[in-house]
């Protein structure tokens, strides 16, 4: 008789729980909720898409909440990635890589004299601003290492001029520097090619 009242307890959806460890890697769960404890195997499928191993593979949607990491974003065909964010979104990466165009998007916080380089051998548009400061430009450069300043605000020049910020032509790879006297952070989109 107490078998019988365990048993019918276990088979309560509400109380239940299920540690599932099968040698043969296949168990099939109801649709029962499983309101506390494990679910272990070796892979969890709804007939497309698999948790193996912490790896999520053949999703097609996905509904996230708070943080999603992705170490790597790879397609085999033409894909389109579409974010949409109510807020901000937030790239750990410098470099937008595609076939045709690159854009590098940073800051960099240099002391009076120090420098940084742009992509080597590389074409394209440059924006750059000094954070907190008056010092801005638009920039073509050429893949010979060739700065026109198109426009700018404040101090900046494509020479190695002191109480400027330099975006130095001639130097291949582009050399920015900053020759304003004290430390500052350079911030900067360059669509390259």
């Amino acid at each position: 008789m107490i078998l019988r009242f365990l048993l019918a307890l276990l088979l309560i959806p509400s109380l239940c729980f299920a540690v599932v460890n099968n040698p043969l890697d296949t168990t099939t769960l109801s649709a029962d909720v499983i309101t506390t404890g494990t679910v272990q195997g070796a892979t969890i499928t709804d007939g497309t898409a698999s948790l193996a191993s912490g790896s999520l593979t053949s999703a097609v949607n996905g509904t996230f909440s708070g943080t999603v990491q992705a170490e790597h974003l790879a397609s085999t065909s033409n894909a389109t990635l579409t974010i949409t964010a109510t807020d901000s979104i937030t790239l750990a990466t410098t470099d937008i890589i595609t076939d045709s165009v690159s854009t590098r998007i940073d800051s960099v916080v240099l002391a009076d004299e120090a420098t940084f380089n742009l992509p080597t051998s590389s074409t394209g548009i440059l924006n750059i601003f000094v954070e907190g400061d008056n010092e801005s430009a638009t920039c073509d450069i050429q893949d010979a290492g060739t700065v026109t300043v198109r426009s700018a605000t404040g101090p900046v020049v494509n020479t190695d001029t002191d109480t400027n910020l330099c975006i130095i032509t001639g130097a291949n790879p582009v050399v920015i520097k900053n020759h304003l006297g004290s430390e500052k952070t350079i911030c900067y989109n360059y669509l390259y090619k």
